[in-house]
């Protein structure tokens, strides 16, 4: 019979306890493949670094050597599947290339022997697996649904203005060197201040951007709630600002993001959200006050100085697209050969949307099975109290991650969306716009009525050059005006 040729695979941990260590778990190894008449093939050894993150470069190398060097090796062997479960990889997704590649699994300490004929149990051993560690998401995800119904924080990053009252503590306490920013901008912004005004004031507070005092002002938590999976409970926090503020900066705050902004505008602008730079990115509204006093309204690209396409005014491009908009008229044949040709390119784009997107996705389920394991750690109080740090940095960092990954996620599943669904039938084509027209004709000066009877035939406005502009109808035709 075949020798079998196993990959022996240890890692460190910090903190492991005696006859845990990496040569200890090859040791063992070796005295496994010995006794099962084997060879060894290679070793791979992961070491336990303080300052390593994300998972071990082992398991990464097992995942290569199963694809390059298929035909060398035939059984990962371990020393315990602490080795494999314990580390911030998905598992299940190691097990099944395993499985794919036609490679055994052995694992000493649980007596897991799916080597050679029982190979074919390995598909069975990984379905195991997956159910362990979909019931090891769930029970930490209840645990950490129990402490925020109780008002106690769960865990990951602090809310800017709080700080724990101790590492281990569930409890939040206010943090005297932010809370009185956080006090000071509900207070400013009720006011009517301008958020980059308030953070002029504030240079000197460290982690302070646009985008999180933004996120800042809409967090329910500095009322004294906490907020958690989409639900608010009642803290056990301190409140830093009065409900009656909290509520006032909310009815200022912007709504959507092609929404106008604070209702203290002069003007609306209409193509918010439609209006593409040169560049690609979305433009956006900004407004000037001349000497006299006169407000000028333009829209910019948000990555100007490195973008170099200059100010264009606003009220001069919505009025030239509105009215040319306002001039279409199409036939049921213009409609109906339009569509077609529109629906042909929309199953093109799909095409090349949706691989990319499945990839993402399975990223984002990839950094969530992390994610779930370091809670779990995190809340089991597994880790030691100076390794805290640590793990809510790595916390942190998957946070981000997804959050990335999900606006990524969500950016290319609107993309795809448009490439499928927004082309309907001529009939109900023609029948939305003849509805939004009628409107239109009613309330001429309402921008709100403006605004949705652009939005019922536009999909983008793309901005070409200086003066010209691209029209892209939802019908896929386009034209091009110049204004």
């Amino acid at each position: 019979m075949k020798k079998l040729r196993y990959l022996i695979y240890a890692r460190d941990e910090a903190g492991s306890a005696e006859g845990t260590s990496a040569e200890d778990q090859v040791s063992r190894c070796e005295a496994g493949v010995k006794a099962r008449g084997g060879k060894v093939w290679q070793t791979i050894v992961d070491h336990a670094e303080p300052e390593m993150k994300g998972p071990p470069p082992g398991l990464g190398t097992i995942m290569e050597l199963s694809e390059t060097h298929g035909n060398d090796w035939d059984v990962l062997i371990v020393d315990t599947c602490h080795r494999l479960m314990g580390a911030e990889v998905n598992v299940v997704h190691l097990l099944a290339r395993l499985n794919q590649g036609g490679k055994g699994l052995v694992a000493l300490q649980e007596q897991v022997d799916c080597a050679g004929p029982a190979a074919r149990h390995l598909s069975l051993f990984t379905a195991m697996v997956e159910h362990e560690r979909q019931l090891t998401r769930s029970h930490t995800r209840e645990r950490m649904l129990a402490l925020a119904r109780d008002g106690y924080w769960p865990v990951g990053k602090i809310p800017f203005g709080y700080k724990r009252r101790n590492s281990r503590d569930h409890i939040l306490i206010p943090d005297p060197k932010e809370a009185p920013f956080v006090k000071e901008a509900f207070r400013r912004y009720a006011s009517g201040e301008p958020v980059p005004r308030i953070l002029e004031d504030f240079k000197h507070v460290r982690g302070l951007s646009d985008k999180n005092v933004w996120r800042l002002l809409r967090n329910p938590i500095y009322t004294g709630r906490l907020p958690y999976d989409g639900q608010v409970y009642p803290g056990r926090q301190e409140a830093l600002i009065d409900d009656t503020t909290f509520n006032q900066v909310q009815e200022l705050l912007p709504k959507t993001t092609d929404a106008p902004r604070p209702t203290r505008r002069h003007y609306d602008y209409l193509l918010q959200g439609l209006a593409i730079c040169v560049c690609g990115r979305t433009l956006t509204a900004y407004g000037t006050r001349g000497p006299n006093g006169r407000h000028y309204p333009y829209y910019r690209c948000p990555a100007r100085p490195h973008c170099d396409a200059s100010l264009i005014r606003a009220d001069k491009v919505d009025e030239a697209v509105l009215a040319q908009v306002k001039a279409l008229r199409l036939t049921k044949a213009d409609l109906n050969h339009l569509t077609r040709e529109a629906k042909e390119e929309c199953e093109r784009r799909r095409k090349r949307l949706e691989t990319p997107l499945r990839e993402v996705e399975e990223a984002i389920r990839e950094l969530r099975d992390q994610q779930a394991q370091v809670e779990d750690a995190l809340v089991t109080g597994r880790v030691e109290k100076e390794n805290v740090h640590h793990f809510n940095e790595r916390l942190n960092e998957l946070n981000q991650q997804i959050e990335q990954l999900v606006k990524r996620q969500r950016d290319m599943q609107m993309a795809l969306d448009e490439a499928i669904g927004p082309l309907s039938e001529p009939e109900a084509v023609a029948a939305t716009i003849a509805q939004a027209a009628n409107e239109l004709s009613k309330h001429a000066d309402d921008p709100e009525v403006k605004r949705h009877y652009l939005r019922c035939q536009l999909t983008r406005v793309d901005r070409l050059s200086e003066h010209d502009w691209r029209l892209i109808y939802l019908t896929g035709m386009e034209e091009t005006i110049t204004v």
